[in-house]
């Protein structure tokens, strides 16, 4: 019967210890990359926008596709895979 609480005890230690290890995966994998690959659609997005005057621009960046839309004269919003993760960034302010 002890060995039997002892097994049940290691089973769930190691599916605790997998789930901290997948969340910490999410967090400083993940997430970092995915701002990077969004902040990369916007500026292909902005860059189209200057150059030919388009408003919306899709990126397959990774194995992900972003959809870049210029909103305002300084605002470009990015979608991720068509779902509701999105990103804005602000463009084009310069000071001086």
């Amino acid at each position: 019967m002890m060995e039997h609480v002892a097994a049940i005890m290691v089973i769930a230690v190691c599916a605790l210890m997998l789930a901290v290890v997948a969340q910490t995966h999410r967090e400083f994998v993940l997430q970092p990359r995915d701002n990077a690959m969004a902040s990369r659609a916007a500026i292909n997005c902005v860059r189209a926008h200057a150059a030919s005057g388009k408003s919306e621009e899709s990126s397959q960046l990774g194995v992900a596709h972003y959809t870049a839309t210029i909103l305002n004269d300084h605002q470009v919003r990015v979608q991720k895979n068509g779902t509701a993760t999105t990103w804005t960034y602000t463009y084009g302010l310069h000071h001086g």
